[in-house]
């Protein structure tokens, strides 16, 4: 499979679409923080996509953010969420922990379960490396919240 964008990557989406491979397609403002979509509305624009192409968002999410920001984080991955619900495309949720913040396995497992408390179930998760403990933990989150995630 491949991630592939349509800004710089239309040919090769055309030229694979329709020839079995697992294709990811970018949505956010690259480095948006809070989150923004590159190209606007996610409804409008997943109304031409291919229905196998998943729709991967990256929001760089923490647990600890300011009150007002997590919320509009939070708010605009659900409307990407219910967005895909609504279209039928797969979304991978790609979640990484600002530079600028502290950083561990236990906070990556404190935004995978907000998520999964706000009712947003991605059909595939993208993370940074965890540790063995880590990613046992994050197995065990799945597997009792999202069992049919990918």
């Amino acid at each position: 499979g491949l991630l592939c964008d349509g800004t710089f990557g239309q040919d090769a989406l055309n030229a694979i679409t329709g020839e079995g491979w697992w294709i990811g397609r970018p949505i956010e403002l690259p480095g948006s923080r809070p989150l923004e979509m590159e190209h606007g509305n996610i409804g409008t624009q997943l109304i031409s996509w291919p229905q196998e192409h998943v729709v991967k968002c990256l929001v760089f999410f923490h647990p600890e953010d300011a009150h007002g920001l997590r919320l509009e984080q939070e708010q605009k991955i659900a409307e990407v969420y219910h967005a895909c619900c609504q279209s039928g495309h797969e979304l991978l949720l790609e979640v990484i922990l600002p530079a600028s913040m502290p950083r561990s396995d236990e906070l990556y497992l404190r935004a995978i379960s907000r998520f999964y408390n706000l009712g947003i179930y991605p059909d595939w998760w993208k993370l940074p490396p965890l540790t063995s403990d880590g990613w046992t933990a994050l197995s065990e989150i799945i597997q009792r919240r999202d069992p049919h995630c990918h």
